[in-house]
């Protein structure tokens, strides 16, 4: 059974670590307008590269926004290039088998396939390999 409370979560953590008071607070600094935003979140939809950017201006922890765990130490500046390959290889992956994973199960997806890559972007693409093939 899916977590339906999973998007509504991530969101006020990372309310919560970047400091804004509203969504719609929240929406600029993701560069979004509140309207847009609303529709992400009413779709139970999150705007993971959007997110990935804001945790990378401000040093903010994947861990924390994604998991909520405190002091993992994922952020996104260590590896940023590294998690926006492993979005864009598992993006393609879905596209590829008419797959869509549900947000929490997309964000720990790419964190995995960031690891297993050990922080370089070029590992991405043969881990992804190996762990879709599972999945498929």
């Amino acid at each position: 059974m899916e977590d339906k409370d999973y998007v509504e979560r991530v969101l006020l953590r990372l309310k919560e670590a970047a400091d804004a008071a509203t969504d719609a607070d929240l929406a600029k600094m993701l560069g979004m307008s509140p309207q847009a935003f609303n529709n992400r979140k009413k779709a139970q939809s999150l705007p993971n590269s959007e997110i990935i950017d804001l945790c990378n201006k401000r040093m903010i922890d994947l861990n924390f926004v994604f998991r909520g765990e405190k002091g993992a130490g994922t952020t996104c500046g260590a590896g940023n290039e590294t998690l926006y390959a492993a979005m864009t290889e598992l993006q393609a992956w879905q596209v590829r088998e008419q797959r869509f994973l549900p947000p929490e199960k997309f964000v720990e997806t790419v964190l995995v396939l960031a690891e297993l890559a050990e922080g370089e972007p070029a590992k991405v693409k043969p881990a992804a390999a190996k762990v879709l093939r599972l999945v498929a």
